[in-house]
């Protein structure tokens, strides 16, 4: 066997290996999440089969060496290159589609995952990309420039899912896991690098060697190890993630100019005390009151575009819970259906709110007039 074709065969068996065990934990946790919600709206989680996605064009990829390896001359022709090209577009494409999902990923992208825009412009710039591919491979005889393009795509796809598996694997713990990812990312940058510099040389169509290849190959099976690493720290992070039951929280109130709030979470189930700056206070009592007069229903969710807010106002609730004791992750604290809209996950009988103090503020009265006609709060509100 050469080594074109043990590249391929690599490429294909371990591909569909991994990315068929990806498709099944992505089915496994997505059912959890649906049946966890009571009502209409759905989690739409699809991060994990777009990776999945992925992986399969570095299959496809497998497969298209392979069939041409029949034909030798065929390996330096431009149409083969071209099509090459093609599916390591798509792969990077995938590979972005998968970036908003990343709980630790870009906050701007983390908050409107699902949203068509993000996907339309992937979908457009990869097909224009395309296009510049097909074009060279038709007029630029020298073969010099055809992986030009898709060498640009990759390198920026590389850094973008690089940066989110290192803050990801940070912030849930996996530090070792840090040092094997940048190194992947290191060799697949260096194998772009390679790749395109070869282009340019004064023999474009000169074999790359095996160095390049095998570069190429522990690159990706890198890569395919980490992504299974990170499909089961998702899978811990789950198992982890407390019950809406399992948690209680408390506004006790305003006191000097900080918000104070009372918050109980498992596994210790000791009440922690927060004490929060007047802006994220509001939100987060914003939260609170949506969670309790929505109760179960699609209106308890707040949506960034119709309730203009944004992934600061998240984080700042988030830090204000920050201690050296206790420190809630937007996943424990928030459920996200993925389409832009965010609620409270603690349960509404839970949920305890100081009406008597807040309404000696004036800011607060709007928001707590919809608890008025509330069976749990409407005695509070009689002479006030």
């Amino acid at each position: 066997m050469n080594l074109d074709k043990f590249y391929a065969w690599s490429l294909i068996t371990l591909g569909i290996f991994v990315a068929f065990i990806l498709i099944a934990i992505w089915v496994k946790i997505h059912k959890a999440q649906t049946s966890e919600s009571k009502e209409d709206k759905k989690v739409y989680d699809y991060g994990l089969l777009w990776l999945s996605c992925a992986i399969l064009f570095w299959v496809l990829s497998g497969i298209w060496i392979l069939a041409k390896g029949l034909d030798p001359s065929a390996l330096r022709d431009s149409i083969y290159i071209g099509v090459k090209s093609y599916i390591s577009t798509f792969n990077n494409a995938f590979f972005l589609l998968s970036l908003p999902y990343f709980d630790h990923g870009p906050e701007k992208l983390n908050l409107i995952q699902n949203d068509k825009r993000w996907t339309q412009t992937i979908i457009i710039i990869s097909f224009f990309i395309c296009a510049v591919t097909t074009m060279l491979v038709i007029f630029d005889h020298s073969r010099r420039f055809i992986l030009l393009p898709e060498g640009i795509y990759a390198i920026i796809t590389i850094l973008a899912i690089g940066i989110a598996l290192i803050k990801t694997f940070y912030h849930r713990g996996f530090k070792i896991i840090i040092i094997f990812t940048c190194i992947s990312i290191v060799i697949m940058i260096i194998t772009q690098i390679l790749e395109v510099k070869i282009a340019f040389s004064n023999e474009p169509t000169q074999d790359p060697g095996w160095i390049l290849k095998y570069l190429h190959l522990i690159s990706k099976v890198s890569i395919m190890t980490i992504l299974l690493a990170l499909a089961m720290s998702w899978v811990e992070v789950e198992a982890k993630r407390p019950k809406s039951t399992e948690m209680s929280i408390n506004v006790i109130g305003i006191k000097g100019n900080k918000g104070s709030v009372q918050i109980t979470v498992p596994p210790d189930l000791v009440d922690h005390y927060a004490e929060f700056n007047r802006a994220p206070f509001e939100y987060l009592l914003k939260f609170l009151v949506r969670r309790i007069t929505g109760e179960d229903t699609v209106n308890a969710w707040l949506s960034i575009k119709d309730d203009l807010f944004d992934s600061t106002n998240i984080r700042r609730i988030l830090n204000e819970f920050k201690s050296k004791d206790t420190q809630l992750l937007r996943t424990e604290l928030f459920d996200n259906d993925r389409r832009g809209n965010y609620r409270i996950r603690i349960a509404p009988d839970n949920i305890e709110i100081n009406i008597e103090n807040l309404l000696q503020f004036p800011q607060f009265h709007g928001l707590l007039n919809e608890l008025r006609s509330h069976s749990r709060f409407k005695e509070r509100f009689k002479n006030k």
